[in-house]
């Protein structure tokens, strides 16, 4: 990894670090409520993607992992939209999806999955801060071109 890199995925521990921090008992509680509002409507996205954000705050990555899987399968599965607005909106939510994702499998050192989920985002949606992630992530598999 560059110096440029490290230094990036250092802010980034750094701002995820300062994030923790902040989670308060709050964030607990939000939790339990998105999991009773999982139990009533298991395929809502937003839900499952709050979930997983509630995962991620508390360290337990694999689980975030699960419920970002499910949010993302819960969109792609959802019907066609019918208007550009809600196509628009489809897509950031999906390249979203993906984007936490590949977070996740950075975290947990799984560099491919990780490349894989911030290629698909991209794909989906050209955002700076996706491709960066996706180009630290094949630097940690060794793909440094």
């Amino acid at each position: 990894m560059s110096s440029g890199q490290r230094a990036m995925a250092d802010q980034n521990e750094d701002i995820y670090n300062r994030s923790l921090a902040l989670a308060s008992d709050a964030d607990r509680v939000s939790m339990e409520h998105y999991l009773v509002s999982a139990r009533i409507e298991p395929k809502d996205p937003m839900t499952q993607f709050n979930l997983g954000n509630s995962m991620l705050a508390q360290r337990k990555f694999d689980e975030a992992a699960k419920y970002y899987h499910n949010a993302l399968q819960d969109v792609i599965d959802s019907p066609e939209p019918k208007n550009d607005s809600d196509r628009i909106e489809r897509e950031s939510k999906i390249a979203l999806y993906y984007f936490n994702l590949g977070n996740v499998y950075g975290i947990l050192n799984q560099p491919a999955k990780a490349v894989e989920n911030f290629q698909k985002s991209v794909e989906t949606l050209d955002t700076p801060i996706a491709e960066t992630n996706w180009g630290i992530a094949l630097a940690a598999m060794g793909k440094r071109d």
